[in-house]
């Protein structure tokens, strides 16, 4: 068997809850710990998602908000002697219609929960297991910074083998 007694922590997780040591990739939460070898590491994926019911409704307001936007411009234009004669704006038509004050509020709420409900997930994948931890952005310089040392730090682990 291996000794882990040279081994020592490269990087971890603001939280502590991953940790990059040069011989292993460890995960833990709570339900467990998992853990990786780095000479079984075989690659990593970064997976976006949402919750799909969120960005259905969304799309769905956004086309019903479109379709009343077409309608409240097409009834302004072809009535165009009762607005004038009011002095009645389009803007004015649109602000005056409760119900597409309420469907704008409905897309709002609808746009910031699909926003809220976005994941961000890295999935490490070995030979007999896989790890898979959320992160806020995959842009960030310490994210990028450790998917780059734990690719490297495999390499080195497989040559020593």
């Amino acid at each position: 068997m291996f000794e882990l007694s040279e081994e020592k922590t490269l990087m971890s997780s603001s939280d502590n809850s991953v940790k990059l040591t040069t011989h292993r990739i460890i995960h833990e939460s709570e339900t467990g710990r998992q853990q990786i070898m780095l000479e079984d590491f075989e690659s990593f994926q970064l997976k976006r998602g949402s919750i799909g019911a969120y960005g259905i409704l969304l799309l769905i307001f956004v086309f019903i908000t479109l379709w009343m936007i077409y309608m409240k411009i097409t009834d302004y234009y072809d009535d165009q002697y009762f607005y004038k004669s009011t002095g009645v704006s389009l803007f004015d038509a649109f602000w005056d219609d409760k119900a597409f004050i309420v469907l704008l509020f409905v897309l709002v709420v609808l746009h910031f929960f699909y926003l809220i409900s976005r994941r961000n997930t890295i999935i490490v994948i070995g030979k007999y297991n896989s790890i898979e931890f959320r992160v806020k952005s995959f842009k960030a310089a310490s994210v990028q910074k450790m998917l780059n040392k734990l690719v490297e730090q495999s390499h080195k682990r497989k040559n020593i083998q």
